[in-house]
């Protein structure tokens, strides 16, 4: 069961505390209800604390994601504080891609607001807390169990074509290793010369935050050097699960690996994003 409570703090804060498994659609709109929370449209610093949150997946990071590009759209400023080690490990690659502001506690998040507020800000006196009622969602859901050995693990291959580097992913996509495995691909320095990169899902069986991270992280990096950057042929299971995800990074996306690479040498720049998947 999924729990986002609310409570105002000091005036301007609005801290965002997460409670057990985020694992459905249902959950990552409860914690973009509780970002966004119209409630607290006032709150001009808001503080996410994942300390009770035991699970975290793809959507409810690509809710975050998006829900602070909003908060910051609107000049408010955002904080993330005490990730538990498990989800720490598990945004890894997120965190860099994204440049996360995150705290060991909640107190020093909002320290941290306190101390930089700009003038004219509410005075830091007394503190007064109000808290809202608790959202809750149940996402007790049949799963398959996970196996610790995988037939299948993540593998990649890349190949020049043209003014293409492209490379293409296969498997499963879950542990640190694989998401190094993917990084030293996209960003192969035999490809450093290739007009574009093109990443090509069709073969993925399943990732996880750890590999999108590295994706993104990769991408920005290929972008910041002056290069390009593409997808193509994501199956409908992964195209599903990186709903959230897209919605806040541009995907360049092309349902071809040809079409793709074609737009290496015309200088398209695909779909902002994936068609929107059916579940």
């Amino acid at each position: 069961m999924a729990t986002v409570e609310c409570e105002r703090v000091e005036d301007d804060v609005l801290v965002v505390r997460l409670h057990g498994p985020f694992l459905t659609e249902e959950d990552a709109a409860l914690v973009r209800e509780g970002l966004l929370d119209t409630s607290a449209a006032d709150a001009r610093c808001v503080v996410l604390n994942w300390s009770d949150a035991r699970i975290v997946n793809t959507l409810t990071i690509g809710a975050v994601l998006w829900s602070a590009r909003q908060l910051e759209a609107r000049g408010r400023t955002w904080r993330s504080c005490a990730l538990p080690a498990r989800v720490h490990d598990a945004l890894g690659g997120i965190r860099t891609a994204f440049h996360w502001h995150v705290d060991d506690s909640e107190t020093e998040s909002i320290r941290s607001w306190v101390d930089a507020r700009p003038a004219g800000g509410a005075p830091t006196g007394t503190i007064r807390r109000e808290r809202w009622t608790a959202r809750t969602t149940s996402n007790s859901v049949t799963r398959e169990p996970y196996r610790s050995t995988r037939r299948n693990m993540g593998a990649v291959a890349t190949e020049r074509v043209g003014d293409a580097w492209v490379v293409r992913l296969s498997g499963h996509f879950l542990t640190e290793e694989e998401a190094t495995l993917v990084r030293e691909s996209l960003l192969d320095p035999l490809g450093a010369d290739a007009r574009c990169v093109v990443v090509n899902w069709a073969q993925v069986r399943f990732v996880n935050t750890m590999m999108i991270g590295a994706v993104i992280w990769c991408a920005r990096e290929i972008l910041a050097r002056g290069g390009g950057y593409r997808n193509c042929e994501l199956p409908a299971r992964v195209n599903y699960a990186l709903r959230s995800i897209r919605k806040v990074f541009d995907w360049h996306y092309y349902d071809t690996e040809a079409d793709a690479i074609h737009s290496c040498v015309d200088g398209g720049t695909g779909a902002p994003e994936a068609p929107e998947p059916t579940p």
